[in-house]
């Protein structure tokens, strides 16, 4: 559209938004005027005239004094009667403000049953139904119109209230009844005077149930027949653009539209036609134009529904432009429609979240919701991520429709799921398990992960806390019992079982696992857990047991080694000492034999006097200066070994050395010192001349 096309329509919106050309005819005058009986032969006294023309006028006051001064002086006569119905019907001065009404509602009833078979009865019972009407009490008046169709079916007034009581049906957005009720008084030929109003309410009542082309054909009866009646009501100028531009008359609705802002620029509808047209022109890619129309339905309808839905697109508009990737040239353009349009809008996360946290107090439940979905993705990219968690959280979880809720936890996931995995990598679990307590409620509203829950568990594992991890594994096994990784968790679960000490637990998942799994990759390392719990529990022949197969299963010597210690100790504590010597010469076999296992086998075969193989033992590890502790220890039962060998000089010489050595860990070597200087002190009282084996 060029820039002097613009330019038209900013003028034709311009004079839509500033003038009124018709004045609205109020809906509601069913009762008409009040019907007097009398002969034709009588006139009608002056009073009564006056009090009459008083009542059109408005002036209640003098209506109501002029009606009763008639009463006071003719308690009797043709017109007394009718006086009376119409006084009821008149405020009263003494009535309570605001109550004016109910009093004349009163009234009007009690002259109804007063005098039920009266000429003016049906008009008391119609001006019930249309005081209930005027005041927005629309089931109360509902309820009169149909007391008075059962009442008085054939009465002239039917037809009349037949309409109000559908219109009072549409106003309750009981639309089919409504329809019904239009229908009956447009087939009805006695009321041919209402056809018209069935026919536009018929029309109304067929659009705002969205059947469109029922709607249409009665809107067209309407304008063909008499326009002014259509052209006379926003609402159906509204519903009739709304069903063209459903039946893809898209130019015809946009027509009605700007006819409804032209006729009745302050009424509410024409806000709603505002926001229809720039609804249409976003969806035929009119963008800009778009906007043009919802800031003016923003600016001229402030602190109202259409006001704040105006709002609520322009910002709507906004977050899809942020949302999508745009050159330089692409923004350069957009801010040059705008100011040509003086739209002045700023396409920012800083302005919709400004805007959005105005909105999200908006009565208006879905305007609010949607309002505080633009607040997280706001604050999303503002990389305020703790209150985007926050506001994803609240809809995930107060959401009024499965849609908002989804699209909550959509929004959440990755916000808790990404720094989890970040952590992960960089095996920060503290920080992790720190990140889940802080947002610990946006968790429990996430559908269970299991590769966050895995994280979890591992996390509580690496940080030693057991029993936390423990219940996770638990509940990642109950939520995924198929898990690919289900062996691993058994597996884990063995450890931290042995690392609680729980004999019966490590007892039980070690069972699991190896009849679950009976090709598993970690059968050797349950086996050997199972083992040391039995060994702890000084359950020393299943200890044995559970270590041979644990033998079986390891390919890893250093794994083979530990379980061959282990066992030479069960085997030792049930004094079977020829197979835990075995376990030890095992160990000792090779190259480079681990100087801790060396010394164990010494101090086994020096223990049960096998003093001439225990030696050549001991000597390995005293040449060995990288491991000091285990070579004073060496070195001081090499000394005592050699002394019961017969050997008593070098015995005592390696002895003195034990004294002499420059003490690295106190608690252990100082003991050793001590022993050495009082076995020295025994050679110095009492010389040793017997051998060893």
């Amino acid at each position: 559209m060029s820039l002097g096309a613009q330019n038209k329509v900013r003028v034709l919106v311009g004079t839509v938004i500033c003038c009124v050309v018709f004045p609205v005819v109020a809906s509601g005058e069913v009762c008409g005027e009040f019907p007097w009986q009398y002969p034709k032969d009588m006139v009608m006294p002056s009073i009564l005239v006056e009090g009459q023309e008083a009542q059109r006028a408005g002036q209640w006051q003098e209506a109501h004094q002029r009606l009763s001064t008639f009463l006071k002086d003719h308690q009797d006569g043709s017109f007394t009667e009718g006086a009376s119905f119409l006084l009821a019907s008149l405020p009263d001065s003494n009535d309570e403000p605001g109550k004016e009404f109910l009093k004349q509602i009163e009234r009007l009833q009690q002259r109804h049953r007063e005098l039920p078979n009266s000429p003016y009865a049906p008009w008391a019972l119609c001006m019930v139904g249309e005081l209930y009407w005027k005041v927005g009490w629309y089931s109360e008046a509902n309820g009169v119109f149909e007391e008075f169709l059962k009442t008085y079916p054939k009465h002239p007034l039917a037809g009349g209230v037949m309409i109000e009581a559908g219109r009072g049906y549409l106003e309750n957005r009981e639309y089919l009844e409504a329809a019904l009720i239009f229908r009956r008084v447009i087939e009805e030929p006695k009321w041919e005077a209402h056809r018209m109003d069935g026919a536009l309410g018929l029309a109304n009542a067929t659009a705002l149930s969205k059947a469109w082309k029922q709607a249409s054909y009665w809107y067209q009866v309407v304008d063909a027949e008499r326009p002014q009646l259509l052209r006379q009501s926003p609402q159906a100028l509204l519903n009739y653009g709304d069903t063209q531009r459903a039946s893809g008359q898209s130019l015809q609705a946009r027509q009605q539209y700007l006819t409804t802002i032209n006729l009745h620029p302050h009424a509410p509808e024409s806000g709603k036609a505002l926001i229809r047209l720039a609804e249409d022109l976003f969806q035929s890619g009119q963008a800009y134009m778009g906007l043009w129309f919802a800031d003016q339905a923003s600016q001229h309808f402030q602190g109202q529904e259409t006001g704040r839905r105006a709002k609520a697109a322009l910002i709507r508009w906004v977050v899809s432009f942020l949302q999508q990737a745009h050159t330089k040239d692409e923004w350069v353009h957009a801010y040059q429609r705008l100011d040509a349009l003086e739209v002045y809008v700023s396409v920012s996360w800083d302005h919709v979240l400004e805007t959005a946290r105005e909105l999200s107090r908006a009565p208006e439940p879905d305007l609010s919701e949607e309002s505080v979905l633009w607040m997280g993705l706001a604050y999303e990219q503002l990389d305020d991520q703790p209150e985007a968690i926050k506001v994803f959280t609240y809809l995930a979880v107060h959401g009024t429709t499965p849609a908002i809720r989804h699209t909550g936890e959509a929004h959440l996931q990755p916000l808790l799921d990404i720094p989890m995995q970040a952590y992960s990598r960089r095996g920060d679990w503290v920080g992790l398990l720190k990140f889940y307590k802080e947002n610990q409620q946006a968790f429990h509203v996430l559908s269970a992960d299991r590769e966050r829950d895995l994280r979890i568990a591992q996390a509580y594992q690496a940080v030693s806390l057991p029993e936390q991890a423990l219940e996770w594994y638990d509940q990642l096994l109950v939520e995924h019992p198929h898990v690919s990784f289900r062996e691993e968790i058994i597996f884990r679960k063995v450890g931290l079982a042995d690392a609680l000490q729980n004999s019966e637990q490590v007892q039980k998942f070690g069972s699991d696992y190896l009849h679950e799994f009976p090709q598993g990759k970690w059968r050797g390392t349950v086996l050997t857990l199972m083992g040391m719990d039995d060994a702890r529990n000084k359950r020393f022949q299943e200890a044995v047991g559970h270590f041979s197969a644990a033998l079986g299963q390891l390919e890893d010597p250093e794994g083979k080694r530990f379980v061959l210690r282990n066992r030479s100790r069960a085997y030792q504590a049930m004094d079977l000492r020829e197979e835990a010597q075995q376990d030890m010469y095992a160990l000792v076999v090779g190259e480079t034999p681990d100087p801790n296992d060396v010394v164990q086998l010494g101090d086994v075969l020096f223990d049960q006097g096998t003093y001439a193989k225990a030696a050549p033992l001991y000597r390995q590890v005293t040449d060995r200066d990288e491991f000091p502790m285990l070579k004073t220890w060496a070195t001081y039962r090499l000394g005592l070994t050699l002394d019961r060998m017969g050997q008593t000089a070098e015995g005592q010489t390696l002895l003195s050395s034990v004294r002499e050595l420059e003490v690295k860990a106190p608690d252990v070597e100082h003991s050793i010192q001590l022993a050495a200087g009082a076995v020295l002190e025994e050679f110095s009282l009492q010389p040793r001349t017997s051998g060893g084996k």
